[in-house]
């Protein structure tokens, strides 16, 4: 049976199936390959066919056993495909003892020679020409018969000895070479497809199938491409209008061939038309698909909250996403598999801060994050009149790479930044709050689960934190700049290295009740919202650092152009040396998408944002490594040290040593850094780099609470207010369209499965063939294997050419070049690999490649060192890595 990934529904034809995928032609651009870990899709069932034929005809049936039984009586052999049935029947023939009915369903010859029956079928049965049915399966019920569009050449996973046989595929044996090839004679995919899940049937009709694939098809333009309202009626009247035209034509040429009273029947069905329906009916007007979608989809509807009158006597409002709901929704498409991170080194949960979380999986794990963001033009006349104030909302129980997904983010507010001025942030916040102490409090029940309602923390960048969370916001000359700590300005000035007395509640409690003068105490200046809920407070790991502001956009933006200018008045390379480097270096293309920018002589800071910076602080040695006269020069290593840094900050997994040693390069990047710059004042931002070893006890890898994932969010509204260029009431406007976009992606899932393979190939070439048997010990095995060109697991792509680390430690390291990826017909997916060593190049961060071993192995993702796909530069004569992190050490 091959199951529908959208709705459910189960087919046991393969036309069945591509037929009824145009039903969700809006979601999938294309019929979706039955298997579950494959990403294809196809317009044409020729294509579908030839991918099946090429990709996945090694897979298995699904557990229940398909037998196809002779119509001879007396006889009733079973038998697993429907050339070997032709075969049967033929050696009945054969024998001529007396004719036989020809076995497919509605057809009544009477065929007595075994070469007789042979052209029949070839003539008369062809799989391409009709979909006419075998006989009946032996579990089925006897009336239900075999479509021979799915007669499949499979042997049940009962019968596991019984060895794969490639003639199978043809629809008769070798002794009629005019037989043409059954490209419907391929493996159901059943297996692949969620074999956990049951099959679900939709209750859909075709015809509400029809309508909603329409009514989605409207809705991604408007919620996903932002056309615009007026636009999108424009297409309905023309789809409408081109519709009739249509049927005018046609029911013009009946009238040529076809008696009156026959055409009268004809045209009084064919009127009946859906389109037509459609665009006359429930989906004519913006008002009426709007509320199709509101009814239909799962829509949540942003609530108006009214703030009062303004200064200027106008009413003022916000809007807000009833939080209970989104969790319900997030909860609801959850991952099959819970998350639970194995290691004490990959997720937040692990780490100190969500410890109640560690012993108990009923927990819902609510991140916050918080920002402001400008729509319009922050240079232009209308500069701070349409900036925004957003909450989004992600949860814990979501697996990291899920949580990366601007997708799954859900938003829960907005409003503009000119009211939270007026009214005070913790008005506009008040929905919220009021509704995570009731979840706290009452918990929330899931498919029949009563679960726990925790905040953990939440996301901003240091001005949004220091808002939620009370603090002063000046931090150019306020005495008391940490939220972490309560170290002076004059304190870090005089010793970089210097940590004052650690916040905490009581601290922080004591600044609020002693702050008789209002002015702020110890840098607090009011009491956060946040803290009403029990199981939270700002000072208790609530407000995480984020490395992309603190680091790319502050300490990496300002101090590597001092580097830059001493090595260039050193006499090692010019301006115009570095930048003809960074434009003309062949990127890979996952540093493509973040080329740094030119750096000019003239500027103190780096030009680019947080990941074009990451990414020139990453290729700095590639740039100029060959430069470098003396690579003991202490700003070079002062340089290194700063690379080394951001490689363990910006790490996905991180040991207690590793935490330990950060600790200690910090303190002693800062010494060096104020001594061989003493000119340039550290920023206050250096001063958080000290806290960041605490912080990743706290919250585990930083990289994983920082904000970039979050911003990406604010493209989607900066696009959609761009289309729409309506500014009325833009918050009304935004969240509408945003939660539409939510319904629209919920239909198709929020989440894509943990593998995704394209671009399948067939296993003919020799070389992959013999490695993989060699891999394996028998050739059998690697025959059963399909090859990919491509494979993105768990959200991390792979292609073939990219290199993995497999093992060894910081000095030397084997990497594998990925030469094949493969993947089982039960879903998993392993790299052929060849080995290639490579060493340390201390002074420029490199590891450079040696020749490869020769040893090829067969490994996935799970074995893997780190995750983590890599393309090698060229330096010189050499071939060279750069690691994006902190080589991975063991446990």
């Amino acid at each position: 049976m091959n199951r529908c990934r959208i709705c459910g529904r189960c087919f046991s034809t393969l036309v069945d199936y591509f037929n009824h995928c145009r039903f969700h032609s809006s979601l999938t651009c294309g019929a979706l390959c039955p298997a579950s870990s494959c990403g294809a899709t196809f317009k044409s069932y020729a294509t579908f066919i030839s991918h099946l034929n090429r990709a996945h005809k090694q897979s298995q049936l699904s557990s229940e056993t398909r037998l196809l039984i002779c119509p001879v009586a007396k006889c009733a052999q079973q038998v697993a495909t429907r050339s070997r049935m032709i075969s049967h029947i033929a050696d009945h023939l054969k024998l001529g003892k007396e004719p036989i009915v020809c076995p497919f369903t509605g057809c009544i010859s009477k065929i007595s020679t075994r070469n007789a029956f042979r052209m029949h079928v070839s003539r008369y049965h062809h799989p391409q020409k009709d979909t006419l049915e075998l006989c009946h399966t032996a579990q089925d019920d006897p009336t239900a018969h075999i479509s021979e569009d799915h007669a499949s050449l499979d042997v049940a996973e009962e019968n596991p000895e019984e060895p794969y046989d490639p003639s199978a595929l043809l629809d008769i044996s070798v002794e009629n070479p005019e037989e043409s090839h059954d490209p419907s004679a391929v493996l159901d995919i059943a297996e692949e497809s969620s074999p956990e899940e049951p099959c679900d049937r939709n209750d859909l009709s075709d015809h509400e199938l029809f309508k909603d694939n329409a009514a989605l098809f409207f809705l991604r333009l408007e919620a996903q491409h932002h056309i615009p309202a007026d636009t999108v009626q424009y297409i309905v009247n023309e789809v409408d209008n081109l519709q009739k035209l249509s049927q005018k034509l046609v029911e013009e040429e009946l009238a040529k061939i076809l008696p009156s009273d026959t055409l009268e029947l004809v045209l009084r069905h064919f009127k009946n038309n859906e389109l037509d329906v459609v665009t006359s009916g429930s989906l004519k007007s913006s008002y009426l698909r709007h509320k199709y979608f509101k009814k239909h989809f799962h829509f949540v509807k942003p609530v108006q909250i009214n703030l009062g009158t303004n200064k200027q006597n106008f009413p003022s409002f916000f809007h807000y996403v009833p939080v209970h709901e989104l969790i319900v929704l997030l909860m609801s498409n959850l991952p099959q598999e819970p998350h639970r991170s194995n290691e004490i080194n990959e997720c937040f949960t692990d780490f100190t801060t969500c410890k109640q979380f560690q012993s108990s999986d009923d927990v819902i794990q609510v991140i916050l994050y918080q920002d402001e963001f400008e729509l319009s033009n922050p240079l232009g006349s209308a500069k701070g009149n349409f900036k925004l104030l957003g909450v989004y909302l992600t949860l814990g129980n979501l697996p990291q790479h899920c949580r990366a997904r601007t997708e799954s983010m859900q938003l829960v507010l907005l409003a503009l930044q000119k009211n939270v001025k007026e009214f005070g942030l913790k008005k506009i916040l008040q929905p919220l709050i009021d509704d995570l102490c009731y979840l706290e409090r009452v918990g929330l029940e899931v498919k029949g689960k009563l679960y726990r309602v925790q905040l953990c923390f939440i996301v901003g960048d240091n001005l949004g934190s220091h808002a939620v969370g009370g603090f002063t916001q000046n931090f150019s000359t306020s005495a008391y700049f940490c939220r972490f700590c309560l170290v002076t300005r004059t304190q870090f000035h005089e010793d970089p290295t210097l940590t004052g007395e650690r916040r905490s509640v009581e601290n922080y409690e004591t600044c609020i009740t002693h702050d008789d003068e209002g002015c702020g105490m110890y840098g607090v200046v009011c009491e956060s919202p946040f803290n009403v809920l029990s199981s939270f407070h700002v000072c208790q790991a609530g407000l995480p650092p984020c490395i992309g502001h603190d680091m790319f956009e502050g300490v990496v933006q300002y101090d590597l152009p001092l580097f830059i200018r001493y090595f260039v008045r050193k006499g090692w390379f010019s301006y115009d040396y570095l930048n003809i480097k960074i434009m003309a270096l062949k990127y890979s293309a996952r540093d493509l998408r973040n080329r740094p920018c030119k750096v000019s002589s003239k500027s103190d800071k780096l030009a680019g944002h947080a990941m074009q910076n990451w990414t020139f602080l990453r290729l700095l040695p590639l740039y100029v490594g060959d430069k470098v006269i003396d690579p003991s020069d202490s700003v070079w290593q002062l340089s290194l040290e700063l690379m080394e840094v951001v490689d363990l900050l910006m790490a996905p997994k991180i040991t207690y040593a590793q935490v330990a040693y950060l600790k200690v390069l910090i303190q002693t990047y800062l010494h060096n850094r104020k001594a061989l710059f003493p000119d340039v004042k550290l920023r206050p931002k250096h001063h958080y780099m000290l806290h960041y070893s605490d912080l990743i006890q706290e919250f585990g890898p930083l990289s994983h609470v920082w904000t970039l994932r979050f911003e990406s969010k604010h493209q989607y509204f900066k696009n959609c207010i761009r289309s729409t260029k309506n500014f009325k009431n833009v918050t009304k406007t935004l969240s509408e369209r945003h939660q539409f976009f939510q319904a629209f992606l919920t239909s198709r899932g929020l989440f894509p499965p943990d593998v995704e393979l394209h671009d399948a190939k067939a296993y003919e070439q020799p070389d992959e063939v013999s490695q993989l048997s060699h891999a394996f010990g028998d050739l059998e095995s690697a025959r059963n294997l399909t090859f990919y060109k491509k494979a993105v697991i768990k959200g991390t792509t792979y292609v073939i050419g990219d290199y993995v680390l497999i093992s060894g430690n910081r000095f030397e390291i084997m990497f594998g070049v990925v030469t094949t990826i493969t993947s089982k017909a039960s879903g998993e997916v392993a790299f052929l690999l060849q080995c290639v060593p490579a060493t340390l190049l201390p002074a420029m961060c490199l590891y450079s490649l040696q020749d490869p071993t020769g040893d090829i192995i067969l490994l996935n993702q799970e074995k893997l060192l780190d995750s983590t796909s890599y393309r090698p530069y060229s330096l010189g004569h050499s071939k060279v890595i750069r690691l994006n992190f902190a080589f991975p050490e063991k446990f």
